[in-house]
């Protein structure tokens, strides 16, 4: 089947692969996923992904959210928050070993290129703590 868009919000930076043989975290699966959602489009079809940026900072979105915390969910938010900064600091421990991949706008430009994608764009999103990209196979 061929589709005429494909979205990946926030799920391609958890790509992981353990090599064995070299006995580390590799690009493989992530690389494999972006030539899968090439693979699936149709001619001039879109895909668009968010992605971390690299090192991001949880405190900052829990911190651009404040607003949220005054409605009547506030109390459930506020328990959220902390452990999404608690479970941020485990992936940001994951990522500086290279099983996730927080990595500069310009690198996965390239690897998006790479795996057959054509007039890549991309912007920060909320907080200045993703990147969403847009281009065309």
């Amino acid at each position: 089947s061929e589709y005429d868009g494909v979205v990946a919000s926030l799920v391609l930076s958890y790509a992981e692969h353990w090599d064995p043989f070299k006995q580390a975290w590799t690009q493989k699966a992530y690389r494999g996923a972006l030539q899968e959602a090439c693979r699936i489009l149709r001619p001039n079809g879109q895909f668009i992904a968010t992605v971390n940026v690299p090192d991001p900072d949880f405190f900052r979105i829990a911190r651009e959210s404040w607003r949220e915390y005054l409605t009547c969910r506030g109390p459930r938010l506020i328990k959220n928050a902390s452990r999404m900064l608690a479970f941020g600091r485990w992936l940001k421990e994951c990522a500086s070993v290279g099983r996730y991949h927080y990595l500069p706008a310009e690198e996965v430009a390239e690897t998006l290129e790479n795996a057959g994608f054509s007039i890549v764009t991309w912007k920060k999103t909320y907080a200045d703590q993703a990147y969403v990209f847009s281009c065309r196979k």
